[in-house]
Parts: C-alpha cells; sequence; structure tokens
C-alpha cells in the first residue's frame, strides 16, 4: 500500500520539476519575420533583374547625370573616362574640362547644351576646346550639359558666374527650348524643376536596376496613352521666355562689363524640308498635298523631330478643314521620348532663331548662325541636331575672329 501511495507523489514531483517550453518574444517574432520577408522579396526581385537584364540587353538610366535642386540635373563628374563614345572629361563643378582654379587669365565661358559640350566629340574637338587651342591667352570653360534649355542655362549662369568671373561669354541655348512636353505643368520653370527633382532623387538607388527601369518605363507609356491631341502640346519654354531668358543673362553682362556673343546651331538642313513643302501648300490652300506631305514624313523620314512636327501640322489642317474627329484621334506615335526633359520631340527653329536676330539687334551682339556658316551643308551634321567635327571647328574659328575683333576695337 505504501508502494502505491507514493507513486502520485513521484509523478507530481517530476511534473512539478519540468522546464516549460521558452517562448519567442513578440519583438523577436517581428524581426524574424521581417528578415523572412526580405529574403524572399530579395529572391523574387533578383529573378526578376536577371530575367529582364537578359531580355533588355539595353540600359535606360541617368547615370550620366547628377540630380540639382535648381538646374534638375547636371553632368556627373563620376562617369567613367569613355562614356557614350564620348571622352567625358568632367570635372567637381559638372562641366567638362580640367577643374577650375584661380583666375590667372581673361576667362570664356561657353553655356549652352551637347552640342556645346561636344556630343561624340573629344573634349580638345568641341568648339570651346577648340576655342582654348586657338587663344591660349584665355581660359575656355565648357559649360555645356546635356539637355539644357535657356532656363537651365540662366540658372546656371547666376550660380556659377561670380564663381567663375568670366570676361566673355557664349550662349548657345534653342535645340532643349523648342521640345514638346505632354502637360502644361511640365514647362521649364522652378516649380516643375523642384517636382522632377524630388520625384527622380527618390529613385537615385534603384535607378541602375533594369526591372525597376522597366517599370518605370511601363508606367510613363500608361501616362502618355492619357495625354490630350498633339494640338494642345506645349514647348519646354516658349519663344517669349526664351528670349527673356537670354535677355536676363545679357542685362547682367552688360552691367558687369562681360561681352557676351551669340550661338544658334539649328537642325539638319533636311530635317524639315517636307514640313516647310507641306506649310507652304498649306499657305496656298493645297489642304490635301499638305496632309500628304505630312503623312508622307510620318512614314518616311528619318528625324522623329520631324515626324513629330509633321504630326503636328497634319491635326491643325484636319481641324480647319472641319474633320475635328480625325485631328482630336492623333497622337503621337513615339511616345518613348516623353519620359524626361531634353530628349521630347522637337518644333521648328524659326521663332526661336528670330528672337536671337532681335537680340543681337537690340544690344549690338554678334550673332553666329551655324547653319549659315556651313551653307546648308548636311555634311556638317552628325545627326538631326549636332555639328560634326569639322563643324565645331567652323564655330570656333568664327569665334576666335569675333573676339580678336572686338579685343583690338577696345585696345
Amino acid at each position: 500500500m505504501n508502494n502505491n501511495s507514493n507513486e502520485p507523489s513521484s509523478i507530481t514531483k517530476n511534473d512539478t520539476d519540468a522546464t516549460p517550453p521558452r517562448r519567442i518574444g513578440k519583438w523577436k517574432s517581428f524581426v524574424y519575420g521581417v528578415v523572412a520577408c526580405a529574403i524572399c522579396v530579395s529572391t523574387v526581385f533578383s529573378a526578376f533583374e536577371l530575367t529582364f537584364r537578359s531580355l533588355y540587353a539595353r540600359e535606360k538610366s541617368f547615370d550620366w547625370l547628377r540630380f540639382h535642386p535648381t538646374r534638375l540635373y547636371v553632368n556627373n563628374p563620376d562617369r567613367p573616362a569613355i562614356y557614350w563614345n564620348t571622352q567625358w572629361n568632367v570635372n567637381s563643378w559638372g562641366l567638362r574640362g580640367p577643374e577650375i582654379g584661380a583666375k590667372t587669365k581673361p576667362r570664356i565661358f561657353c553655356l549652352g547644351d551637347s552640342s556645346t559640350f561636344g556630343y561624340r566629340a573629344s573634349y580638345e574637338e568641341c568648339y570651346p576646346g577648340r576655342l582654348q587651342t586657338m587663344l591660349p591667352e584665355f581660359e575656355v570653360i565648357n559649360g555645356g550639359t546635356f539637355g539644357y534649355s535657356s532656363f537651365q542655362g540662366l540658372k546656371q549662369f547666376v550660380e556659377l558666374a561670380p564663381q567663375i568671373q568670366p570676361d566673355i561669354v557664349t550662349l548657345a541655348f534653342n535645340t532643349n527650348d523648342r521640345r514638346y512636353v505632354v502637360r502644361p505643368d511640365l514647362i521649364d520653370c522652378d516649380q516643375t524643376f523642384a517636382f522632377l527633382y524630388r520625384q527622380y532623387s527618390l529613385h537615385v538607388f534603384l535607378i541602375r536596376s533594369r526591372f525597376y527601369q522597366v517599370l518605370m518605363h511601363e508606367n510613363m507609356l500608361n501616362r502618355l496613352r492619357k495625354h490630350p491631341p498633339v494640338t494642345t502640346l506645349l514647348p519646354r519654354v516658349n519663344t517669349r521666355d526664351y528670349q527673356k531668358n537670354l535677355e536676363t543673362i545679357i542685362q547682367t553682362c552688360r552691367r558687369q562689363h562681360i561681352q557676351v556673343i551669340l550661338i544658334g546651331i539649328g537642325d539638319h538642313p533636311e530635317m524639315f524640308r517636307l514640313v516647310e513643302e507641306g506649310a507652304l501648300a498649306l499657305a496656298r490652300g493645297e489642304w490635301e498635298t499638305a496632309i500628304e506631305l505630312f503623312q508622307s514624313v510620318r512614314d518616311d523620314l528619318f528625324s522623329v523631330d520631324a515626324k513629330v512636327i509633321a504630326t503636328a501640322l497634319q491635326a491643325i489642317t484636319l481641324q480647319a478643314m472641319g474633320r475635328f474627329d480625325e485631328a482630336d484621334a492623333m497622337q503621337f506615335d513615339y511616345p518613348t521620348y516623353y519620359h524626361f526633359p531634353g530628349v521630347n520631340p522637337i518644333r521648328t527653329t524659326h521663332s526661336y532663331f528670330r528672337a536671337l536676330r532681335m537680340l543681337g539687334e537690340q544690344y549690338a551682339l554678334p550673332v553666329v548662325f551655324y547653319r549659315e556658316l556651313i551653307h546648308d551643308d548636311p555634311d556638317f551634321y552628325i545627326d538631326t541636331c549636332h555639328p560634326s567635327i569639322a563643324g565645331y571647328e567652323l564655330i570656333a574659328e568664327t569665334l576666335k575672329t569675333i573676339i580678336q575683333e572686338k579685343q583690338n576695337f577696345r585696345k
């Protein structure tokens, strides 16, 4: 009986001595869950990234630029020595060329876009580099930046001129001012750049991902499918603001006794020939002929820019003929050109060049028109808007003559 009576007590004792199972704390469970989710997401993202890198060989990124709060972006000094088949040579200022030290010579500050930077040209071959070789008594600073408009050039001048202290400034803006945007709130202005700077700055860590680039691209296409008819588009900088931006720089230079030279590069001579023939047909009242010419541009011509302006003019012609449904239904066939300022399709140069001539006459400034220098020879272009190496040399020689004449006159 004693043995039987002791058995329950031994079981109770063993049960009392047993260690209860340890529970994982709430915070540790949360951390483990986050780590597990991160591993899963990373695995899935890596799989997508490898897939998209195999499907999309070409990278669509903005790694050639560094985002800037007032100018939206500057040339990225961290690029390799050779980029876009071009010697990059960008210093810590975001300007092409060697570092800028203390001023020991009179300075020429060349402001402009990719034609000033030197697209597919070495630093020595672009016209600021050529000018430096021709005028060793000066220090020539290349302020050209891909995609820059006169609005960005004005910001650049205001921010850098007090430090650079130029004696001569050349202004070569035109091409990017004329580029269309799909919404009025995307024209070049402080509000637009502040918005885009915030937006793109968030992308800076993901922009090298091919998967992320494709997502951005598809999102952009979805937005563009909803954009209004072509007849409602606006240029990044209209003619009035273009003239105002350049005039602000000119007036500031005059107060500081800085000489100014205006430069207009213009487009490939053949780019808008059929478009201009269509415009002449419109002037004669031959509307059907004009529509046929515009359509032939849309079907055959190599230039995307010409296709776009032909599309817009064709839509306007259809409106004038009362065919409003056809005009409103017309959309650009090239939506991928709208994803960033500086690469959008373009309008013609006429009103902008007229503004350059007016500024030259008003302020007694020399104006260099590239197409007049080359007598509209298409061999002096490497594409729709960039001069050839020989063209850069012609621009530099013309600038040299103007500068030397002014120097001799002052003496």
